[in-house]
């Protein structure tokens, strides 16, 4: 069995057992995200004025995002410990490590953005390399220099095995997506409303990036303790 399969199986099976849970934590910051995403896009295609509105939303998601991608990596954290918490404590938890979350995702996206401009590949090696970065942060309290050093030195014995993994991932979010989009289209029944319904559907699956990273994170942490 290739090495990546087991984790990609544990992390499809976590999510599917909680995946009510996943939703009541991301939908509360998705649903709005994503609506107000499709409409700036929409009316900044159709009037110049509104040119700016979509640059508007992503600083926004980037603000925000911070939060709920910190309380679900404590859920998963938690939830494999047996441990449970409600929203609320996850959010203000995770809002204690907005500052180093913050960097690191946004040192992180600009390193991916300069990655998948040389032929997409190296972009998800970058991505591979740096997808522990956030778990030392919240788990170590660490700064986010120290936390994307340590996750790139960290990640390098497992890096083609997250590289497998987040590309399986990837293809499994986006090609049936894809495929319902260009069939729409193609019959003319594709409406600026989907956009917006598949991008929350996007938003719930992509937890699956995390679950994995971190299914691949405790093996390293029980390997080198």
């Amino acid at each position: 069995m290739d090495d990546f399969i087991l984790p990609l199986a544990d992390s499809w099976r976590f999510f599917k057992q909680h995946w009510l849970a996943i939703c009541s934590l991301l939908l509360p910051f998705a649903v709005p995200l994503d609506i107000l995403s499709t409409a700036a896009s929409q009316f900044a295609l159709h009037d110049e004025a509104y040119r700016h509105a979509p640059a508007m939303v992503n600083i926004l998601e980037a603000l925000l995002y911070p939060i709920f991608q910190g309380a679900l990596i404590l859920y998963v954290a938690e939830t494999i410990r047996g441990q449970h918490h409600s929203n609320g404590e996850y959010y203000r938890r995770a809002l204690q490590f907005w500052l180093p979350l913050f960097l690191v995702y946004i040192v992180s996206a600009l390193a991916m953005i300069v990655g998948f401009m040389l032929f997409i590949i190296p972009g998800f090696i970058i991505l591979s390399r740096l997808a522990f970065a956030e778990f030392y942060c919240l788990f170590d309290r660490t700064t986010s220099t120290v936390a994307l050093n340590t996750s790139w030195q960290k990640t390098r014995p497992q890096q083609w095995l997250l590289f497998k993994g987040i590309v399986s991932i990837f293809i499994l979010i986006m090609l049936p997506l894809l495929t319902v989009e260009y069939l729409l289209n193609t019959l003319g029944l594709w409406q600026p409303s989907f956009a917006a319904i598949t991008a929350i559907i996007a938003s719930m699956l992509s937890s699956l990036f995390i679950i994995f990273a971190f299914r691949v994170f405790t093996d390293e942490q029980t390997l080198t303790s």
